[in-house]
């Protein structure tokens, strides 16, 4: 009579288990993703509502601090250097960025539309495409249109950081 001992596993059991690992991996992944997008939206929220209280505690007419020759749009940073070389002091401690983009850079990944008066929007192009929309009836970054989320249509439909979801801070 024989007796086969088992040293080892088959090549199904081992098939098995590399398939079940891999699909673990996958939703882990898939998970974290999600969770990362989410938490640098979390951060550009964040950002924008600091400098939105700033701006709106301070009782700036933004007007006054922008040249005539500036843009009445374009990256924060732009608004940023306004206001400092108007004032001659640092606005920031440390400038802020889109989680997203070089910190190092001259380019800040939030932007901002003035509309000729004291009014201001301030946003910034979100990463989760589920993020649900706050503001009603608003499609693009508008000058009191209120602080929340909106919805891009047109061409806001894509961002710079691949979603129709915007949040937006205004006076």
């Amino acid at each position: 009579m024989t007796s086969f001992s088992r040293k080892g596993f088959t090549l199904i059991e081992l098939l098995v288990v590399i398939a079940i690992i891999g699909s673990l991996a996958t939703v882990g992944f898939m998970t974290f993703g999600r969770t990362t997008k989410k938490a640098r939206d979390t951060i550009r929220k964040t950002e924008l509502a600091q400098i939105g209280r700033y701006l709106g505690s301070a009782g700036l007419d933004i007007s006054k601090y922008i040249p005539p020759e500036a843009p009445t749009k374009g990256d924060l940073f732009e608004l940023i250097v306004a206001f400092e070389s108007k004032y001659g002091t640092n606005m920031f401690r440390q400038r802020p960025f889109d989680p997203l983009f070089d910190k190092g850079g001259s380019v800040s990944g939030f932007q901002y539309i003035l509309d000729g008066q004291k009014n201001i929007a301030i946003f910034a192009n979100m990463e989760n495409e589920e993020e649900p929309a706050t503001l009603p009836a608003i499609s693009a970054p508008t000058p009191r249109g209120g602080s929340g989320v909106f919805q891009g249509v047109g061409v806001w439909l894509r961002g710079w950081n691949g979603t129709d979801r915007y949040y937006q801070v205004s006076n």
